[in-house]
């Protein structure tokens, strides 16, 4: 048996055939290290392993964010008695990455509609 912490686990109990299971779905080329290890006398063998930083990134970050920094408005300093607080002025802004479109859009229909060709018959 393995106990596991881990931060980038994500809980599938809902998804899962086992209703009963708590099932939590690790992404590959995740690191692990072994924390401690105990084996009892009736057989069980329990692993305690937790999630650690990888050497190198793995997947590369979906968006730059250096850009969505850039995109957010400048909170301004306000002093009210005495106590300097931050306000931002647009909080209710919702960004979403730009992402380039890939789908082809359909030809616009013609204006008028074209009457259907007669088809000639051989006498």
């Amino acid at each position: 048996m393995f106990s596991i912490q881990t931060t980038s686990g994500r809980c599938i109990k809902a998804h899962s055939y086992f209703q009963q299971e708590d099932e939590i779905l690790l992404a590959p080329g995740r690191y692990f290290e072994v924390v401690d290890t105990l084996s009892s006398d009736d057989g069980l063998h329990i692993i305690h392993i937790r999630e650690i930083s990888p050497p190198y990134q793995m997947l590369a970050d979906p968006f730059d964010l250096s850009e969505v920094k850039k995109a957010l408005p400048q909170s301004n300093l306000v002093s009210s008695s005495g106590k300097s607080q931050k306000i931002n002025e647009t909080s209710s802004t919702v960004l979403k990455p730009s992402l380039p479109s890939t789908v082809a859009k359909p030809p616009k229909p013609s204006a008028a509609p074209q009457p259907p060709t007669p088809i000639a018959s051989k006498p």
